[in-house]
């Protein structure tokens, strides 16, 4: 106030504080001459989709019949990087419509801006889908199963299934509802998947399951890396380094052999086989071996003169012979 005789001059001062405004600035629309005959439309903007994986739908509500003009660009972009296409990639952006004059409304403009964010992944991203067997292990292909509601991909661009393969990689999530997507979810389980069961080879190709063959003994050879128990006959055999040998002898009579493996994971395998010793397959006899006879069974003698143990009687080669009981008897041949 200037000072007067009545009056001495105050100067006053005030602080004050200007915030930023993060809306963006409303787009400065050209001056149009004043029509009795036009209003001012209105313009709002409702933006949907927003999720990473849906596509953004942009709601102009306006009571204008003027043509729609919608742009995007990058947040904080200078007005030049407007464009018609429609982003999809996480970010912060900025949308425009522009409305274009009528016959009865003037021209409008509005801006606002939006983001792109991940879909929050559920507590529980996915399960596990597989056999279970022993000591941890699964014994079949394993699947990581979506949480309910979602699809499940190893790969964030899909494409988003029921299930996937396990593996200790990363997962995404897709919600079935709209296609929303989540951030990568880390498969952290260590899981041991042994879906083979142990190996049971022959050294003689007639070794096959529920096969019987003639032989003075034949090599079994099992292996598994993780072979952990091998039975004959329900009796244990060794296992070394998930490897083990054994040898089917016959002992010069017929036995039939019940092999049983199992690794740590719970896979098993079996044989089953029937082993002759060779001598039976002519079932003639020979010389100084104890052999297991069974009675009614027609064996006969080789060429020379005989004696059979607990027998002083001496037999002619050529003959029949046949045993009262089932026994052991040893032939010698005396010339």
């Amino acid at each position: 106030m200037a000072e007067t005789a009545k009056y001495t001059e105050i100067i006053t001062t005030k602080e004050f504080k200007i915030n930023k405004v993060e809306e963006p600035e409303e787009p400065e629309e050209p001056e149009e001459p004043v029509d009795p005959r036009k209003a001012p439309s209105r313009l709002n903007i409702t933006i949907r989709g927003t999720y990473v994986g849906q596509t953004v739908r942009v709601f102009v509500d306006t009571d204008s019949d003027g043509e729609k003009l919608i742009r995007f660009k990058p947040y904080g972009a200078d007005d030049s990087a407007y464009t018609e296409a429609v982003p999809s990639a996480i970010g912060s952006y900025t949308v425009r419509v522009d409305v274009s004059g009528t016959d009865n409304f003037y021209a409008a403009s509005a801006a606002t801006n939006f983001d792109i964010i991940y879909l929050d992944t559920p507590q529980t991203a996915y399960t596990i889908v597989g056999t279970k067997g022993n000591n941890g292990y699964y014994t079949s292909d394993v699947y990581l199963k979506a949480a309910p509601g979602y699809r499940i991909s190893t790969d964030s661009n899909g494409p988003y299934r029921d299930t996937v393969p396990y593996s200790d990689g990363n997962v995404y999530l897709e919600r079935i509802d709209d296609g929303a997507r989540t951030t990568s979810v880390g498969v952290s389980l260590k899981l041991k998947v042994d879906k083979d069961a142990p190996e049971i080879a022959g050294t003689e190709s007639s070794v096959i399951d529920g096969s019987s063959f003639y032989s003075d003994g034949v090599g079994i050879s099992v292996s598994d890396p993780s072979l952990a128990r091998l039975t004959v006959n329900g009796s244990s055999v060794n296992v070394t380094n998930g490897k083990a040998t054994i040898t089917l002898d016959p002992e010069n009579g017929t036995k039939t052999f019940n092999i049983r493996a199992e690794d740590e994971a719970g896979n098993v395998s079996t044989l089953r086989v029937t082993v002759m010793a060779a001598w039976l397959k002519t079932k003639i006899i020979p010389a100084n071996k104890r052999l297991p006879l069974v009675k009614r069974e027609n064996y006969r003698l080789g060429s020379g003169m005989w004696r059979v143990s607990g027998d002083s009687t001496v037999y002619s080669g050529g003959s029949s012979v046949f045993v009262r009981s089932d026994g052991n008897y040893t032939f010698t041949q005396v010339r």
